[in-house]
């Protein structure tokens, strides 16, 4: 599929320059009317895009977490949202900050995913910056209380499949939100050769 045109061109330009060559991707989200209002308009209204965060500790274990509100066993990557005159390594360094407490390094840009959800004749279009960093050996700490996050878990990184069959397996409400955030992980799953 073709790049949706909603990626800061001259922004993505540079970080493959510094970060090097990345996967670019795109898909086709339908979604119900109710998660289009509830969810991905608000998303939308208050972030362009978002950084997904693969943190490696020094054992090359990948940093996952949980949130008080997340359905039973739901752990996944760290994500946070780039403002709309954010810059993406600027939003990068905040989140990992506010969601992990970590001194972290940027190793590399994985991918951009980019998403069109849809609702019949409605449509938003996001994208997701997919890095990996090393992290030092500290344990993660949360700065951030309106994360909600109740617990941390590093897995190995071919786990980051298993997380993605979790999420999109994930009932009830919670369906079209674990389809969505499945993606990103099996990117990273793809991209590092688990």
């Amino acid at each position: 599929m073709t790049p949706l045109a909603c990626v800061d061109e001259a922004e993505y330009a540079e970080l493959a320059r510094n970060y090097g060559p990345c996967v670019r991707r795109a898909y086709d989200i339908p979604t119900s009317r109710a998660y289009f209002d509830e969810w991905v308009y608000k998303l939308a209204k208050n972030r362009r895009a978002e950084v997904a965060m693969v943190v490696l500790n020094p054992a090359g274990q990948v940093l996952t977490h949980t949130k008080s509100f997340y359905p039973a066993g739901a752990f996944r990557i760290p994500t946070g949202g780039i403002g709309h005159e954010e810059r993406v390594l600027d939003a990068l360094q905040r989140e990992v900050w506010e969601e992990t407490g970590l001194e972290a390094e940027v190793q590399r840009l994985l991918a951009v995913i980019e998403y069109r959800f849809t609702d019949g004749a409605r449509e938003v279009r996001f994208a997701t910056y997919l890095f990996m960093l090393q992290a030092d050996g500290h344990a993660p700490c949360v700065h951030d209380a309106n994360e909600r996050i109740t617990e941390f878990r590093h897995v190995d990184v071919a786990a980051l499949h298993r997380i993605a069959v979790q999420l999109e397996g994930l009932s009830g409400d919670w369906n079209e939100w674990g389809r969505f955030r499945a993606v990103a992980h099996r990117v990273a799953a793809e991209t590092l050769g688990a």
